[in-house]
């Protein structure tokens, strides 16, 4: 079904993608702008990837361009910065200031890792925490990366199972939960719709 021009399954993956990033559902006042801003990914008709945030107003404030698909959206503490990850599997992470939409820093997961789509900020915005895949150990992990040294890869978590798709953190702020999904997912594979 096309809506406007949109398809259903591209406004449903919009809702499903958008996460109120400066005021919005957090809660918190905004630090940056003095309005809230909606965030997601979306694809063009061409097959063209963007990260897209948009005022309350409903104009676009930010629109990069990604070089694939892009899936899930992390959120610093401060909501200065947030995270573009690349759809699972995939291999690039974009960190953007807002509410401007610079792209800060570009990063990878590890040799031999994929992303699987998700992360969050922990210890209060220090380190940036991925969901990933080693596929030669058929392994889920979680990517520990220091964001003041750029996002560099400090470390990895195992998750005890396969394609860790989502990670949050719990309200007591010192601990993680993992939805694994359960396939080992070739990271030269097209991802799940």
């Amino acid at each position: 079904m096309v809506m406007g021009g949109i398809s259903r399954r591209a406004a449903m993956g919009w809702a499903a993608g958008a996460v109120a990033v400066l005021g919005g559902r957090f809660g918190r006042r905004a630090l940056a702008a003095p309005s809230p801003l909606w965030i997601g990914t979306r694809l063009t008709a061409d097959g063209k990837s963007f990260a897209t945030a948009f005022d309350a107003a409903g104009a676009a404030a930010v629109d990069i361009a990604l070089p694939a698909r892009g899936h899930g959206i992390a959120v610093a503490p401060d909501q200065r910065t947030a995270v573009v990850l690349a759809r699972r599997p995939g291999l690039f992470a974009f960190a953007v200031s807002l509410p401007g939409g610079a792209v800060t820093h570009r990063f990878e997961p590890g040799a031999g890792r994929h992303f699987c789509g998700h992360g969050l900020y922990a210890r209060g915005g220090a380190l940036f925490l991925a969901t990933e895949t080693d596929w030669e150990g058929e392994r889920g992990l979680i990517g520990v990366y220091d964001v003041a040294a750029g996002y560099r890869r400090v470390g990895e978590w195992e998750t005890g199972g396969l394609d860790p798709h989502d990670v949050r953190l719990l309200p007591d702020g010192a601990r993680i939960v993992v939805a694994n999904g359960g396939i080992l997912t070739h990271p030269d594979a097209p991802g799940p719709s």
